[in-house]
């Protein structure tokens, strides 16, 4: 009984000394990799993770419209685009050249071309 009492204590004598040998080398692991990497290496690892800034439109924010873009008419607008090589002056001039009907909207909605992004988007009057 006393042999196995013994035993026990020298084991837990033991036990925290192996604990610190581990601390020494985990905090020895944690300082290389807490070292700062050179500025390309940062670079190239930032390039992975961060989107690239968007592109900025030709237009300000306070110049372009905002409304709904309606992607029929702004595919008959791209097709006005790519067969005259020009945007149409007014919705009449593309409701002419193509369009059967433009769509019915509320009285208070109308809709405009925007010169900024190529759409054709639904605004207030």
């Amino acid at each position: 009984m006393k042999i196995i009492s013994i035993s026990i204590l020298v084991l837990l004598a033991l036990l925290p000394s192996g604990c610190s040998k581990k601390d020494a080398a985990t905090l020895s692991q944690k300082a290389e990799a807490a070292a700062p990497l050179p500025p390309e290496e940062a670079l190239k690892i930032e390039a992975q993770f961060v989107p690239p800034p968007k592109q900025a439109s030709a237009a300000t924010i306070e110049e372009r419209l905002n409304g709904a873009v309606h992607p029929g008419l702004t595919a008959v607008l791209q097709a006005f685009v790519a067969t005259h090589g020009r945007m149409p002056e007014s919705i009449y001039e593309l409701s002419n050249s193509g369009v059967d009907s433009i769509p019915a909207l509320p009285l208070t909605m109308k809709f405009v071309i925007d010169p900024a992004d190529k759409t054709v988007k639904v605004v207030r009057k």
